[in-house]
């Protein structure tokens, strides 16, 4: 009797112990999947918050583009008109009759020739995010690619701009004073109602070889970093485009 006894409770014991242990890996694998599913949840939240912060990057390097080529548009303008100017003031020394139908226009196309324009940029949104480490948040290899390229050739043209063109620019203003009073011309250029140089302004200007010379040097400069803005404004247009074909959904947003 006392055997039966002792087996009946080490049976019941055991099946007591069995359903610990069930109900135990029951529980654990319950807190498994709670623990997998939170961070599931946070991870997905996570990756929604990136997902939001990269189409409002997206949204302004667009627009920061689109605004970089109506800066370009306008270096290209008034790289242009002091091409055209500084080519009439050359075609106007290099006359031989010496002849010069309007005095005023002239010294307009010589201040134009001498104006140092300003090439440059601030730092952009894509370079911040360069900076930061962050520029994975765009989730876009192509642009990305295609961005850096643009701002590469960005840089290159405002260094070549500055390296020699800025300079023949600013030393122009100090030739247009040579053998005469540099003053008077300021004040002439400066001045709302302009009359007419005299024609010892003229003719110091016009037989200044070294005025000539950095003449051609704008007038060249100017050509060629036209054809370089240009080049850097089809490089904006295509990025533009890129964007528009591909990320028409997440610029259309609100």
């Amino acid at each position: 009797m006392s055997i039966l006894f002792k087996h009946k409770f080490k049976r019941q014991t055991s099946l007591v112990n069995a359903s610990a242990v069930k109900y135990a890996i029951g529980e654990v694998i319950l807190i498994f999947i709670g623990i997998t599913l939170a961070i599931a949840f946070n991870n997905w939240n996570e990756e929604r918050k990136q997902n939001a912060k990269g189409r409002a990057y997206l949204k302004t390097i667009y627009h920061n583009i689109r605004q970089d080529t109506l800066v370009i548009n306008d270096h290209i303008e008034k790289l242009e008109s002091q091409k055209l100017s500084s080519r009439r003031v050359l075609e106007f020394m290099d006359d031989p009759t010496g002849l010069l139908v309007d005095s005023v226009s002239f010294m307009d196309d010589l201040r134009l020739s001498s104006t140092a324009l300003r090439i440059g940029r601030s730092l952009s949104t894509f370079e911040e995010l360069l900076q930061k480490g962050m520029i994975h948040i765009l989730n876009d290899d192509s642009l990305i690619n295609i961005m850096q390229s643009y701002f590469l050739q960005y840089d290159f043209v405002i260094t070549r701009f500055n390296e020699l063109p800025k300079a023949k620019r600013l030393e122009m203003r100090i030739l247009s004073g040579s053998g005469i009073d540099l003053m008077s011309l300021d004040s002439y250029w400066l001045s709302d109602e302009k009359s007419a140089p005299s024609k010892t302004h003229i003719e110091a200007l016009k037989v200044n070889s070294d005025l000539r010379l950095t003449l051609y040097n704008v007038n060249i400069s100017s050509h060629f970093i036209i054809g370089d803005l240009k080049n850097l404004k089809s490089q904006a247009q295509s990025i533009i485009f890129y964007m528009d074909e591909h990320l028409s959904y997440i610029l259309s947003e609100n």
